[in-house]
């Protein structure tokens, strides 16, 4: 378990869902940089920059949440 976690605060997303709101790209960015290690990715790039957020997965092609395959 991380040093600083506290399974007494919700994310902002779970708040967002309690809430019957929308979570947005910026909360999913956000809880991606901030929970999620990329193997085999170089994570520089990422903390300047937005992180690709997966939506879709046809065959061998995936689709960001801009569309973009």
């Amino acid at each position: 378990m991380a040093a600083n976690a506290n399974a007494k605060r919700a994310t902002p997303m779970l708040d967002a869902r309690k809430q019957g709101q929308p979570v947005t790209q910026d909360m999913l960015e956000a809880g991606a940089k901030d929970n999620m290690f990329l193997h085999f990715t170089q994570h520089q790039p990422f903390q300047k920059s937005p992180i690709p957020i997966i939506v879709k997965a046809e065959g061998h092609y995936f689709w960001d949440i801009n569309g973009k395959r």
